[in-house]
């Protein structure tokens, strides 16, 4: 039996000097400074070990946070590391697509619980604003990742509540699917593996009919959706937070499927406020192997 491991949340994440400093802003026109305070949930909750951030572009950028993976350390304490093994999430030279490394998510059918469920993830605060932009590059090796019909999520934007996200991006048979509030699955196309692929996500998260998703993959708009792009904010639902990288409820508890591994690569990650555009999102290769 699975047995659920506590968060951890390690000084390794620390940012080194080649990553954009992380830019946590109070939201307001007079002043731009960090404002950041602990939420009040219950340490079970999805986003309990969450910051929460107010965020606003700024006339020095409008990147929030960004990470290549090159450094001696990577990723930074914007993000919280979810995962239960020492191989969840870790630096890689096997893959690179700008300059020489890249992060690697590796999710076995075996792996403790971390944060009630089979993952490793890196989880964003929980915002205050709604309007954001997010990228990265990713690289899907196919004698490590098997097609099958049991989706696992590679991004999520979530929002409480106890059920589904409202938004994510799955993987079935080796294709991305896009899950919205409505519970529709649009299947966007295959994949393509053994190659690094651009993704760029606008979303103005949304319960009503101002809401947006957008979704670019290399260079090629493949969503334009507009209205509800979120559960509407009561109870135990908030603002949705960007988590990515590998969830598999099926291997929950004990649970298997026909594969028993999943491993991604991603570079490039990028999270933007909604001044951003599309060409400063872009992740730009490089060195792409």
């Amino acid at each position: 039996m699975k047995t659920t491991m506590m968060h951890k949340r390690g000084n390794w994440l620390k940012r080194n000097q080649r990553v954009l400093s992380v830019s946590l802003l109070l939201a307001t026109l007079a002043a731009c400074q960090k404002n950041v305070e602990r939420p009040t949930t219950t340490p079970d909750d999805a986003a309990a070990s969450e910051e929460q951030v107010s965020t606003q572009s700024t006339s020095g950028g409008n990147l929030i946070w960004s990470e290549n993976a090159d450094g001696s350390s990577f990723l930074n304490s914007m993000c919280t590391i979810q995962t239960a093994t020492s191989y969840g999430i870790t630096q890689s030279t096997t893959h690179a697509f700008s300059g020489s490394k890249s992060a690697r998510f590796e999710l076995r059918d075996t792996d403790p619980e971390n944060h009630s469920g089979t993952r490793a993830e890196i989880s964003f605060p929980t915002p205050t604003t709604n309007n954001f932009w997010y990228s990265y590059a990713m690289y899907m090796p196919s004698a490590q990742y098997k097609d099958e019909a049991q989706d696992e999520v590679i991004s999520q934007w979530h929002g409480g509540g106890g059920i589904t996200p409202a938004i994510s991006m799955r993987v079935v048979n080796g294709h991305l699917v896009m899950r919205t509030p409505d519970d529709a699955k649009t299947d966007l196309g295959a994949i393509g593996k053994d190659k690094w692929h651009t993704f760029v996500y606008h979303i103005i998260h949304s319960s009503g009919s101002d809401g947006l998703i957008e979704i670019w993959k290399d260079g090629q708009k493949l969503v334009s959706r507009k209205g509800a792009s979120m559960y509407k904010i009561t109870g135990d639902f908030h603002l949705p937070n960007w988590k990515m990288g590998i969830y598999k409820s099926d291997w929950n508890g004990t649970k298997t499927t026909s594969t028993n591994l999943r491993v991604l690569y991603f570079d490039d990650i990028k999270y933007g406020t909604s001044a951003s555009t599309y060409n400063n999102m872009l992740a730009v290769s490089s060195t792409a192997k």
